[in-house]
């Protein structure tokens, strides 16, 4: 039995060469290493954004209630090798209940977080944390007040794919507080 239909179909039939293959897989192989680098460039550049951000909120953030806090302050105490704790406290009159309200905050390190503890009238104290990721070298975080003026250095690190560190240091000027 022959098959005489086959042999046609095989004389006319036209396909890829193995050197048109080869050249095929080699510039989807160069195209698809491209696509793979772009992506990985962009999911790095997008954790090491992430960390440094955080880094720069979390100062921010712990910049901004300090120096609320501060410029309120009636005494100012720090304590330590590295300034910290730090009590600010105040008293405040409250012209609805014609009474004086007595606050009272404390900014302290507490492993590698930054706290605030603040009481009212003595009461019990709300803790907040200000800061996840402190460096809690003296050298990068630290606050002293001298001649009126309160200095505070903070560092935030935020570990990642890359390490991102923000450090700030800012000077207040509370009103009259004694030293």
């Amino acid at each position: 039995m022959k098959f005489g239909g086959l042999s046609r179909v095989q004389k006319h039939q036209r396909g890829f060469t193995i050197i048109e293959v080869l050249i095929a897989i080699a510039i989807a192989g160069i195209v698809g290493g491209g696509v793979i680098t772009a992506v990985f460039q962009v999911m790095t550049t997008s954790l090491d954004n992430s960390a440094r951000m955080t880094a720069i909120k979390e100062i921010e953030n712990s910049i901004r209630w300090i120096t609320d806090d501060a410029l309120m302050a009636q005494t100012i105490s720090s304590l330590g090798p590295s300034g910290f704790p730090l009590t600010l406290s105040w008293v405040e009159w409250d012209m609805a209940s014609s009474q004086h309200i007595t606050h009272s905050v404390v900014y302290d390190l507490q492993g590698a977080e930054f706290t605030q503890r603040a009481s009212v009238n003595g009461g019990p104290p709300v803790t907040t944390v200000l800061i996840h990721h402190l460096d809690v070298d003296t050298l990068m975080t630290n606050c002293n007040f001298f001649s009126g003026v309160l200095t505070v250095k903070m560092t935030a690190t935020v570990q990642g794919y890359r390490t991102a560190a923000e450090t700030r240091t800012f000077r207040i000027y509370p009103r009259s507080a004694p030293q």
